[in-house]
């Protein structure tokens, strides 16, 4: 019998972990490498904790980033245009890309 594993939208099956392709292809590869680099702070924490495998800890970490991934994703796919306050109207998608927002904390109050 394979042992399968799986917290939110990741699964670890017969030593693969899969996951939403898109974010597979963009961030999971770099993920996985930071965890095995023991540079993963949701990794280690866990870890830290104790209690659950090593495997469910790496999918809890995926799962992490996954939903921060999508949260900004989804902000910029959504929300083409805001005024920041000043009511000028700004191209959300290109402003984001100039600020280098890699987080939904990162925006203005005025932005969120």
């Amino acid at each position: 019998m394979t042992k399968k594993t799986t917290v939110g939208e990741f699964t670890f099956a017969d030593g693969v972990v899969s996951g939403p392709a898109e974010y597979m292809r963009e961030r999971g590869s770099e993920r996985l490498d930071r965890i095995l680099r023991d540079d993963d702070a949701v990794f280690n924490a866990g870890a830290r904790l104790g209690g659950k495998s090593a495997e469910t800890l790496v999918l809890v970490s995926l799962q992490t980033d996954y939903a921060g991934w999508k949260g900004l994703r989804s902000l910029v796919d959504t929300c083409r245009v805001l005024t920041l306050g000043t009511g000028h109207v700004v191209d959300k998608a290109a402003w984001l890309r100039e600020w280098g927002v890699t987080s939904i904390a990162d925006l203005p109050t005025e932005a969120r």
